[in-house]
């Protein structure tokens, strides 16, 4: 849209005069520029790790240069769990998802 507006801009600007034409289109070079803010949330790196792993505590340890933190969580049994960890700066936030497995029948 705001593209739709300055091009409409610059169109009547040249029709009427094409100094006022030149101007306006140098106006929208010089302040055109990219939108960036959804790129801004993505992380810079994506980490991926499958485990097999009995019920119980467990301590996830994350070191990254001069960064570490070790993070405990629990496993229950028969479950299939996602754990989602995200680092904003020394900030370690830690989100798990749990989804329930069908115990295997014993022969």
């Amino acid at each position: 849209m705001r593209t739709i507006v300055r091009y409409q801009t610059q169109r009547e600007a040249s029709s009427r005069d094409p100094w006022a034409g030149l101007a306006v289109t140098l106006f929208n070079v010089l302040t055109d520029k990219a939108d960036l803010r959804a790129w801004s949330t993505l992380p810079s790196t994506q980490q991926l790790a499958v485990l097999t792993l009995p019920a119980g505590e467990h301590t996830i340890q994350l070191r990254q240069g001069n960064f570490s933190r070790d993070l405990s969580v629990y496993l229950n049994a028969n479950t299939l769990t996602f754990i989602f960890l995200t680092r904003k700066g020394n900030a370690v936030y830690l989100d798990s998802r749990e989804f329930s497995v069908p115990s295997r029948p014993t022969s």
